[in-house]
């Protein structure tokens, strides 16, 4: 298989939702290899970029299913089991795609009735 056929299988891959280390381990290509193509072609780089959020994106959806999954399960290992792997799945989101997957905070700014969410604190000296 030459460079080309095994970079389109790659990209195809990810976009299903196969991580990188799967796809490469398919193509037989090292992951260093791989990344090393991208690196030096601008137009793989972003066609590489476009294909990892799709494939956190299949990944996100696949989450519905292991749900599915938890719904049906019969033991309660079998539940624990899905429930570690929709939380890795989960945790990994948040760091590859913080934007999009990751927990939101929002600071400051005024709360309930105009008070600020953290209130205040004053200093008052006082003579002796």
């Amino acid at each position: 298989m030459a460079d080309k056929e095994k970079i389109a299988a790659i990209l195809e891959l990810m976009q299903e939702g196969t991580s990188l280390r799967k796809c490469c381990e398919a193509a037989d290509v090292a992951i260093s290899t791989f990344l090393g193509w991208v690196d030096a072609d601008k137009a793989l780089a972003e066609q590489y970029a476009g294909a990892r959020a799709r494939m956190l994106d299949a990944q996100a959806e696949a989450l519905e299913e292991i749900g599915e999954l938890a719904e049906k399960a019969e033991t309660a290992v079998e539940v624990a089991g899905l429930r570690l792997k929709s939380d890795n799945r989960k945790w990994l989101l948040s760091k590859l795609a913080p934007k999009k997957y990751g927990d939101k905070l929002e600071l400051g700014g005024p709360g309930p009735g105009g008070s600020h969410l953290f209130g205040s604190i004053e200093r008052h000296i006082v003579k002796p």
